[in-house]
């Protein structure tokens, strides 16, 4: 008799293992549902600009970085024209002056901007994305003016071969 209460209780043992390996299986699958979901969750919010509290994120993150990738695109063009006028011509003449002012101010602006632009707020992926963009162009842009202006002005830069 004491061995049919061994084997029951064996049988017994068997069973809640078995129903304890598959609770713990149903339970990693929740765990993982789970993230899936809170990750899906980030993501809308992220879309709809709203924080983990439901309430609507700052704008202004947004908005700044935008506008400074805008002003560092402004700054190539502003580059170019300081290359045009330094080594096209071999020497700066007079409006180079307004052309290396415009280059710092939108270095300056676009600068100021992509930096406040890091705080958190709306955009979240768009930003994400946006801010290393127009940060480099903004830095490309400012190290190449600076390079045009040093050396257009230190007479390094072009010939005066072309006739002007």
């Amino acid at each position: 008799m004491s061995e049919t209460n061994v084997e029951a209780l064996s049988r017994e043992i068997g069973q809640l293992e078995a129903e304890l390996d598959a609770t713990r299986t149903r339970l990693a699958k929740l765990r993982r549902e789970r993230a899936d979901a809170a990750a899906q969750e980030t993501k809308l919010q992220d879309l709809l600009g709203e924080g983990a509290d439901g309430e609507r994120l700052p704008l202004a993150p947004l908005l700044l970085t935008v506008f400074g990738t805008t002003v560092a695109m402004g700054n190539v063009v502003a580059v170019y024209i300081m290359g045009i006028m330094v080594v096209g011509r071999g020497r700066p003449d007079s409006d180079t002056p307004g052309a290396i002012l415009a280059w710092f101010l939108c270095s300056l602006v676009a600068l100021v901007c992509l930096r406040y632009g890091r705080r958190p707020g709306a955009g979240g992926s768009a930003r994400g994305l946006l801010r290393p963009i127009g940060g480099a162009m903004a830095w490309i842009t400012t190290i190449a003016g600076f390079l045009l202006a040093t050396l257009g002005y230190a007479g390094l830069l072009g010939s005066s071969s072309y006739g002007y």
